[in-house]
């Protein structure tokens, strides 16, 4: 492409600004910044949780079991993604959203649950 570019240079104007573009560019760094973000929340997500739980429970074992299952939840879910050969789109992007979510919530009750049954014992 820079080799079409250099010699297609002498027939531009001098004032004539182009540049080049493409769908499959634009599909391309669409699909990139779904990826990098589906990481990056699924990351802050787990951080967060992870602090939460700490600072609620005052359990190291406690923090430390609830970022397993969270990070299980959402290997296996990613993993089932790929098994049914679905693509990571939009609405899929979407949806870890919500899955990461409720992951959280989920195990933030369950540990809630068994911090106050273990100080009862």
């Amino acid at each position: 492409m820079e080799s079409w570019y250099a010699s297609q240079m002498p027939n531009i104007p001098e004032n004539a600004n182009f540049f080049a573009t493409s769908f499959d560019f634009w599909a391309y760094d669409t699909f990139s910044n779904s990826m990098s973000s589906a990481y990056e929340s699924a990351l802050i997500a787990l951080a967060c949780a992870s602090a939460m739980i700490l600072l609620t429970s005052h359990s190291l074992s406690v923090m430390i079991y609830s970022a397993i299952s969270i990070g299980y939840v959402l290997v296996a879910s990613t993993a089932s993604v790929v098994a049914l050969g679905w693509s990571l789109g939009t609405f899929e992007s979407i949806l870890f959203g919500i899955l990461i979510g409720v992951g959280v919530d989920f195990v933030l009750h369950f540990g809630h649950a068994y911090t106050l049954v273990s100080d009862i014992f």
